[in-house]
């Protein structure tokens, strides 16, 4: 967890939890992905096919390959080259599909072609056991460190993906008593644009509606990628597009409502170099 200074909004302190310091993708992905995993191993499961825009799809790889387990990854179009180009040097089988994004029925295809081939689908987009490794691991570890530094939350922001986090850390930081009352901030794509580990809630992610957040703030791309270019070069921290995402909502919403605000960000900047590149353009290159 770290303050972030140079680029707050005045009045709007915003600590960050870094969690690019894990060590499969090198992103949040890794708490969810080695307790799914870990909790299948019982099954004996003889390949693994699963949905994922990126990120769980290393970790689980990476993973999956200390087991000795094939895995058959599905991606969403419009993936970064350098995830399709990860996965393939990792050994997993990749399928490109025609789905815009990992919607249920892009998810209801995978749960299909597992069942026909005998394949165990962990399904991180409707098993608690996504939501519960965040309440046990990022939410609890949320807590502890912001009790010891006597920071006491107003506001969380935190990207919309599956909802695992949202929900497993939100559940975690109401369960404080003196923090009763804070602001559940959820960020997604702007309509029409995509960020790689986040979606709109149009695609129905089954936690949400546990969170009840009271807000939800739409982020474009290229704003996505101007937050992340902004936090690296005046907090030297190489945060990817979710995180940037995560950062404009921020200061979206500390512009009109001052607080104390905690956020995520969930990866590094590595793998979205090339779409960093397009998006910006020649506005910050």
């Amino acid at each position: 967890m770290v303050e972030i200074k140079k680029a707050a909004v005045a009045g709007c302190p915003l600590y960050a939890k870094l969690e690019y310091f894990n060590p499969y993708s090198q992103s949040i992905k890794d708490r969810a992905a080695k307790v799914l995993l870990d909790a299948a191993l019982s099954r004996r499961p003889n390949r693994i096919y699963e949905a994922s825009s990126g990120n769980f799809a290393i970790a689980l790889t990476l993973l999956s390959n200390a087991h000795g387990i094939p895995v058959r990854i599905y991606l969403p179009k419009g993936t970064p080259k350098s995830t399709f180009s990860i996965l393939k040097i990792l050994g997993a089988e990749v399928v490109s599909t025609d789905f815009e994004s990992i919607t249920p029925e892009m998810v209801e295809m995978v749960k299909r072609d597992a069942e026909r081939d005998g394949a165990l689908n962990l399904n991180q987009f409707e098993n608690d056991l996504n939501p519960l490794a965040h309440y046990n691991g990022t939410g609890k570890e949320i807590v502890e460190q912001l009790k010891k530094e006597r920071i006491r939350p107003t506001h969380l922001v935190i990207g919309i993906g599956t909802s695992g986090t949202l929900w497993g850390v939100t559940r975690r930081m109401r369960e404080v008593e003196e923090w009763k009352g804070i602001k559940i901030i959820g960020v997604q794509p702007a309509r029409g644009t995509k960020i790689p580990g986040i979606k709109r809630i149009e695609s129905k992610p089954k936690w949400l509606s546990l969170v009840e957040p009271d807000a939800i703030v739409d982020v474009s791309d290229k704003e996505a990628a101007i937050g992340a270019a902004e936090i690296a070069r005046k907090e030297g921290l190489p945060i990817g597009l979710s995180s940037g995402a995560a950062y404009m909502a921020y200061r979206k919403i500390a512009e009109v409502e001052r607080g104390i605000y905690v956020t995520i960000f969930p990866d590094s900047i590595y793998k979205y170099v090339e779409k960093m590149e397009e998006l910006l353009g020649g506005s910050l290159l």
